[in-house]
């Protein structure tokens, strides 16, 4: 199972290992003054499940990270800042994110700049797992009951059929 602290972790490195953004928030910012200010992130998860039997469930993540840069003298930041991160971003992402030792595809980005502010988009969708003593093996014991087959008609179609008692 993964923990939101967890997805939070790879997301923080995600951003400050392959931008020049070093300082990532989840909560509140909290810069003491103005002169203090840096360029920072601030991301968002927005997390729902869908269970779908006694030990799986089906989870979204939407991410949302917002990319602050510091504005120059006059007061304007450099779009052209803003699209090297998009491109970075981009790239460490694609063509998919890892979290501990899972590996999840990100079917759809999304980036916007609204008032300056960089908010660069997409959804976590991945299948996940009760961690609980009352399920320990069962997981294990349900996988093995799994068997892949090839259709082919459409070798690149897969099924994959349960042949357990439930």
């Amino acid at each position: 199972m993964l923990t939101v602290s967890e997805i939070q972790t790879a997301l923080t490195k995600l951003v400050t290992q392959n931008t020049k953004i070093k300082d990532v928030w989840f909560d509140r910012v909290n810069y003491p003054s103005e002169d203090e200010f840096q360029n920072y992130a601030w991301i968002e998860l927005r997390p729902n499940k869908t269970s779908f039997d006694k030990v799986y469930y089906q989870r979204l993540i939407a991410v949302d990270i917002h990319i602050i840069l510091k504005p120059d003298e006059n007061g304007e930041v450099s779009r052209t800042e803003i699209y090297e991160i998009i491109d970075q971003l981009d790239a460490a992402i694609m063509p998919c994110l890892q979290i501990k030792d899972r590996f999840i595809t990100i079917q759809n980005f999304r980036a916007d700049i609204f008032d300056n502010v960089l908010h660069y988009e997409f959804t976590l969708d991945f299948t996940d797992y009760i961690q609980s003593d009352e399920y320990e093996g069962l997981a294990y014991e349900l996988m093995k009951n799994l068997k892949m087959e090839l259709n082919k008609e459409t070798p690149q179609s897969v099924f994959i059929v349960y042949e357990g008692d439930d």
